[in-house]
């Protein structure tokens, strides 16, 4: 059971003159291999979208984000990677992680993977004589700063689908929202089939049956999902804020994917929001549940207030459902949750 990372975000500030020079380039060798690039914008935002390298994980976004200040125009320039760091030396690797160990060939395969990129950059400057375009460092990951990682780890069992059933029973964490799909028979929009997902303003954690997922993503475009059976992924997205807030928590020195991918931080990061959702606790029967707290030492009157909680979750099949339908007070049924994982 390997821990690590799946998706990183990775960007670089630059300047007008270098992103013209790196359209050009990712615009050049776009062309020679028939490869899509787009523009979009949203708000105050626009970017470039360049798939040339899709196939190896790995995406690239020139970025506009414009602003004002002392009722002036800014607008800040940046370049952005999205990377399956597994992809970039096998691009049909869709299951493993990757972690510290890995840094080093992620590395190489990344420069690699640039080379013609470089190639037409260098051109393009040579040919423009201008001295404001920067050279070609883009190539070299470690400059970059992490905008986003996922964390991730694979947890293969014979009885994932069971285990399914009951991940998607946890508990919502305060401040989480519970993500939903549109449901094309119902019309309405309902929680992921074979999946827990949750999300705040921070991070998105997922719980879900990874073949499941990939057959969804491919169809019968995929070869082969052996590789994914029996396994339940959980992946805890990390966004730019809760970067920032694991940087300073943890006092790490720079942003840097080698910054950011020690094993021990991975670890840290998915036990919390296991902990949080699923939680350490054993399983119980509902019978076996009432029995335990009836003959537990509680007050009469917090056991009849948690088996009234517990009877409810088992009527709602979730933590946070039946906390949403309960009609007391939500401190009361967060105590009760509290002390029935205490005693279980």
């Amino acid at each position: 059971m390997k821990i690590g990372y799946h998706t990183v975000l990775l960007a670089i500030p630059i300047d007008f003159f270098t992103e013209e020079a790196l359209f050009r380039a990712l615009q050049t060798c776009s062309k020679e291999l028939n490869a899509k690039f787009y523009k979009k914008e949203w708000g105050n935002i626009s970017w470039t979208t360049f798939e040339l390298f899709k196939d190896n994980g790995l995406l690239v976004y020139l970025k506009d984000y414009h602003y004002r200040s002392d009722d002036q125009k800014f607008v800040y320039k940046v370049l952005e990677i999205r990377l399956n760091p597994k992809r970039l030396s096998d691009k049909h690797q869709y299951v493993e992680v990757s972690d510290y160990g890995d840094y080093k060939t992620i590395s190489k395969a990344f420069k690699k993977l640039l080379n013609p990129v470089k190639r037409v950059y260098k051109q393009i400057r040579l040919s423009a004589f201008n001295r404001f375009i920067s050279p070609f460092v883009f190539d070299d990951i470690s400059i970059y700063k992490v905008d986003r990682i996922d964390y991730c780890v694979n947890i293969q069992t014979p009885y994932m689908d069971r285990y399914m059933e009951l991940i998607r029973r946890a508990d919502k964490p305060k401040t989480f929202e519970m993500c939903l799909e549109d449901n094309p028979r119902t019309k309405r929009k309902e929680p992921y089939k074979n999946a827990f997902r949750i999300e705040n303003q921070s991070v998105l954690v997922h719980f879900y049956n990874k073949r499941f997922q990939m057959a969804q993503v491919f169809g019968d475009k995929f070869p082969d999902l052996r590789e994914a059976e029996q396994i339940i992924r959980l992946e805890v997205q990390c966004k730019k804020r809760k970067v920032n807030n694991l940087k300073y928590y943890y006092g790490i020195e720079g942003r840097s994917l080698l910054d950011f991918s020690r094993e021990e931080l991975s670890e840290k990061v998915l036990l919390s929001y296991y902990e949080k959702t699923v939680g350490y606790e054993d399983y119980y029967t509902l019978q076996e549940a009432r029995r335990l707290i009836s003959d537990s030492d509680f007050k009469l009157k917090d056991r009849e207030c948690m088996i009234e909680i517990l009877e409810l979750i088992n009527r709602k099949r979730s933590v946070w459902k039946a906390r949403d339908e309960y009609e007391g007070r939500k401190k009361r049924f967060n105590e009760a949750v509290k002390h029935i994982k205490k005693w279980a």
